[in-house]
């Protein structure tokens, strides 16, 4: 997409489209950055603002949510860093990672925690969110990092917008757009 569609993509954002705009780095001089703030939205518009949705309900009605973030690069190619579906490479196990020990050190704690919770345990404070990477690290953070970590007043700022208008900017932005070509 030019920075043109892209900027009038995010104007069907109704009465939020200039902060939406400015949130994502949507200008009509800064195609790269538009670019990936397009990008940045599909993600959380689709997916990261469906976790949160969910996870404030079940806490809402007293159950227990175990939060986490997957900032483990790519075993195969770091500068793709992290991404949809690296989590399933870390915490099945099933591919030889020796060749890259901070994801093999990830995926381990993974695989440790996720039984844990199969088992009825805690597998961190119920509080805190956990982080799975970067550079084979692990541990529970606390909400300021978790700010830090992920796009926190982007997801406050969807959550105020109408689900319609969020719709017209996402349906501008992908229809038509999304193949394995991309």
């Amino acid at each position: 997409m030019t920075p043109q569609m892209i900027v009038e993509s995010f104007a069907k954002g109704g009465e939020y489209a200039s902060q939406l705009s400015r949130l994502y780095c949507v200008s009509l001089n800064r195609p790269t950055p538009s670019k990936t703030g397009a990008l940045d939205f599909i993600t959380d518009a689709r997916f990261a603002l469906a976790v949160r949705k969910t996870a404030r309900l079940w806490r809402t009605v007293g159950k227990r949510v175990y939060c986490y973030v997957i900032d483990q690069e790519n075993p195969w190619q770091a500068s793709s860093r992290a991404h949809h579906a690296v989590d399933l490479v870390l915490l099945f196990g099933g591919l030889d990672l020796s060749f890259n020990p901070a994801a093999e050190k990830v995926g381990r704690e993974m695989r440790k925690r996720w039984i844990s919770f199969v088992n009825g345990e805690a597998p961190w404070l119920n509080e805190k969110s956990f982080a799975f990477g970067p550079f084979g690290e692990y541990k529970e953070i606390d909400a300021n990092e978790f700010a830090a970590r992920r796009r926190v007043k982007h997801l406050d700022l969807l959550e105020k917008m109408d689900i319609a208008n969020i719709d017209a900017v996402f349906g501008a932005l992908a229809a038509g757009r999304i193949s394995l070509l991309n």
